[in-house]
């Protein structure tokens, strides 16, 4: 992991995955840091936005959580990850309609991109 971020100190996929680890280390003050430098690196990739929203989870904000999730979801909608944090953020808001559409959205899209998989090998 931090071969990687020495290798290529612009490769935010690195600084996302060391942060990644760090959460589950315990570690969250750095792996606060790692997240939001490959955030700060590339604000477009939906995933650095859900891997904070995880982060904040797991310290117990589910409100910042679910502003970062929402976040992912709107660069792409059609993730289910992302649908399925924020119906977990909701649920630990005690939110239980909000989180119950957001795991069913996150059931629907997961059941689309099976379909769609299956599709293209069957071509």
């Amino acid at each position: 992991m931090e071969k990687a971020i020495q290798l290529d100190q612009g490769l935010d996929i690195a600084h996302g995955n060391r942060g990644l680890v760090l959460i589950e280390l315990g570690e969250y003050e750095d792996a606060c840091g790692s997240l939001e430098e490959a955030l700060s690196m590339d604000p477009e990739d939906p995933m650095h936005h859900n891997n904070l929203g995880v982060l904040f989870l797991e310290i117990g904000e589910p409100e910042i959580a679910a502003t970062l999730f929402n976040q992912a979801i709107e660069i792409d909608p059609d993730r289910p990850l992302y649908h399925a944090n924020l119906g977990i953020a909701y649920k630990e808001m005690d939110d239980w309609e909000t989180a119950n559409r957001e795991f069913e959205e996150a059931s629907e899209l997961s059941k689309k991109e099976f379909t769609d998989s299956m599709d293209r090998i069957a071509v």
